[in-house]
């Protein structure tokens, strides 16, 4: 199968931390320049280059320069470079090196010329179509997760990602630094409820909280696009996160779809399942995006205050819609 090549140099510069930043998120396993752990991937825009990344329907690795010199020596070419290696070659194709970056400013210019590059070479980039999936507590994404589940969607749950990323040794080591023992149980394990009182209303709390857990939250999501990407039974990706439209992740989205259920149907549900109060639910919602502005940024938005069969029928005909179901 045809292999993408993404080779860089060891130093500063917008490609390079660009390929730097997919290096460690795509295939950390091979990641081992110690000095570009420490220098490296701050690029602000890494989430949508790594959505980029993830979503090219071929192999992708990533070389230093050295590296790459050492294995086609015959090659003559500017790093950075992007390359297309067959197993039926000898060498791999030069798509684009540094002459062709040389314009570059930002990342999406950087997407541009790439999509093109692969278009023109290799033939059309065919990423699996994303949906967002963003509402308030309540408003029942889970169930609108699970049946886009049965209609071929790859669901990507934040929420499972960032408990998973609790039971990780590192984590709590991480946590006990950041808050004490006091965000834990007595058998060893953190205490979320703990951990939510203690950043609650404290930003630097929060923020240090973000800080241990989002990056790995971010790892599982590139993991999973992975893994949907070449299973054919996955026919779209869903990312199921409550903080879609404040997490930046709208624009990594095909559609965006705004569970809109009325508050008093929400808060009804969450006091029956999780035994939550008015005030729980208010604090909350404070930290999310108001409902104008999440009805601004879908694609679709839902009345789920109906029985399930109701928000199962307006699913699929969403999703007939737009061509992701067959008819």
């Amino acid at each position: 199968m045809p292999e993408l090549v993404f080779v860089y140099n060891a130093d500063s510069g917008l490609l390079h931390r660009a390929f730097d930043a997919a290096h460690k998120a795509v295939s950390p396993e091979t990641y081992r320049c110690d000095l570009c752990k420490l220098t490296h991937g701050a690029l602000r825009e890494k989430e949508r280059w790594r959505a980029f990344v993830v979503s090219l329907p071929w192999p992708v690795r990533f070389l230093h320069r050295d590296d790459a010199e050492r294995e086609w020596p015959e090659l003559d070419v500017a790093w950075p470079a992007v390359l297309f290696f067959r197993n039926d070659l000898p060498a791999p194709a030069i798509l684009i090196d540094a002459e062709g970056f040389s314009e570059l400013t930002d990342v999406e210019e950087l997407i541009g010329v790439l999509a093109l590059h692969f278009a023109n070479q290799i033939g059309p980039v065919q990423g699996k179509p994303v949906l967002g999936l963003t509402g308030y507590p309540g408003s029942g994404k889970s169930a609108a997760a699970a049946h886009l589940a049965t209609r071929g969607g790859g669901v990507i749950d934040a929420d499972a990602l960032a408990r998973a990323a609790f039971d990780e040794p590192a984590v709590r080591d991480e946590l006990r630094t950041a808050f004490g023992d006091q965000a834990f149980l007595p058998d060893g394990t953190p205490d979320r409820g703990a951990i939510a009182r203690l950043v609650f209303d404290d930003p630097d709390a929060l923020k240090r909280l973000e800080a241990i857990v989002h990056p790995r939250v971010a790892e599982g999501r590139d993991r999973l696009h992975l893994q949907y990407a070449e299973n054919p039974d996955v026919r779209f990706i869903v990312e199921d996160c409550p903080l879609l439209i404040e997490a930046g992740l709208a624009d990594q989205c095909d559609r965006i779809l705004f569970l809109d259920t009325p508050r008093d149907v929400r808060l009804a549900r969450l006091a029956a399942s999780r035994g939550w109060t008015d005030a729980q639910l208010a604090a909350r919602e404070a930290n999310q995006a108001d409902p104008q502005t999440r009805r601004a940024a879908a694609d679709a938005t839902l009345d789920n205050a109906g029985p399930p069969e109701d928000l199962a029928r307006e699913l699929d005909a969403l999703l007939t819609q737009w061509g992701w179901l067959d008819a």
